[in-house]
């Protein structure tokens, strides 16, 4: 029982793992992709980045939150995400006949750091709570 407890805390962050997996194997699957797999594996990652502040648009306007499991957990998150990434779209690298896609598909993949932290900031900006330091 215990941890499925300790998963509660991030069911959210496992819920739109899965969703945003889902939808890149739906989307990889197709015989004619609508977007490069190269735009589309940092898009994903990116998408699932930003998704993950959207349950600070709960919080009540001008309270005071101290978000540091999260950051912790984003900034893991980002940088795995960022490495993966990377990883996959220099090895697509020869097999990519359009090297500008390509470029496009290396700078989404760098990224997510910036996109956490950002989204962070935004929905702050949004809802008007104070991130207190």
């Amino acid at each position: 029982m215990v941890p499925f407890l300790l998963l509660h805390s991030f069911s959210y962050m496992l819920g739109t793992a899965i969703c945003f997996w889902c939808a890149g194997r739906f989307l990889l699957r197709q015989t004619k992709p609508l977007i490069s797999p190269v735009l589309l594996i940092p898009l994903l990652g990116d998408g699932f980045v930003f998704a993950q502040a959207l349950p600070f648009l709960e919080v009540p306007g001008g309270t005071g939150i101290r978000p540091m499991g999260w950051v912790f957990y984003m900034v893991s998150l980002a940088m795995g995400l960022t490495v993966f990434g990377l990883a996959y779209v220099a090895g697509q690298f020869r097999k990519q006949p359009n090297k500008a896609l390509w470029a496009m598909g290396l700078v989404l993949s760098l990224l997510p750091l910036p996109l956490a932290m950002t989204s962070l900031r935004l929905m702050a900006a949004l809802k008007g709570f104070e991130l207190e330091p």
